[in-house]
């Protein structure tokens, strides 16, 4: 483990919502959802193709008018849902980029799973070391990184354990 992972800065961080989007998969997740339920729901409405539609045509004078009322309905729930998880994430990320510190970790092994990659590193908080994992989709920043790389890293100061990796 190299001799660099004291943390560099004790202020806290404020973290945009683009920047959560870019380092958190489920908020990522959670706006690709969204997108695309109202995708799907405009898709329907304007060409009134609807997910249990058969063939290439579709006769919109045999669909009954109120099944785009219960789409819609379908729709927003499942936008809303993902709207609250999106809300939650942000939420959590940037309580931990309040209460953190900057610190610089090192990659210690790295595990490709599908497309996705599960990076594991280890960081010191004062005289405590600590270890942790993070699972790198194809648009996370980490994704880079190769084995004994740094990896900088926000550390929660109430719980060192918590971290977001940053890059």
């Amino acid at each position: 483990m190299s001799t660099n992972l004291n943390p560099k800065r004790s202020n806290s961080r404020a973290l945009g919502l683009l920047e959560i989007i870019r380092i958190d998969d489920l908020s990522l997740t959670s706006v690709v959802a969204i997108a695309l339920c109202v995708f799907i729901a405009i898709f329907t409405k304007v060409l009134g193709i609807t997910p249990i539609s058969r063939g290439s045509t579709v006769v919109t004078s045999d669909i009954d008018p109120q099944i785009y009322n219960v789409y819609a309905i379908v729709y927003g729930i499942i936008i809303v849902i993902f709207a609250v998880l999106l809300l939650f994430r942000i939420y959590i990320v940037r309580s931990i980029g309040r209460n953190a510190i900057e610190a610089i970790g090192e990659v210690t092994s790295i595990v490709t799973i599908g497309r996705g990659t599960r990076l594991h590193y280890n960081y010191r908080v004062g005289e405590t070391n600590y270890s942790g994992k993070i699972s790198a989709s194809i648009f996370h920043p980490a994704r880079q990184l190769q084995v004994g790389d740094p990896i900088l890293l926000l550390v929660d100061r109430r719980q060192p354990k918590q971290t977001l990796v940053l890059g």
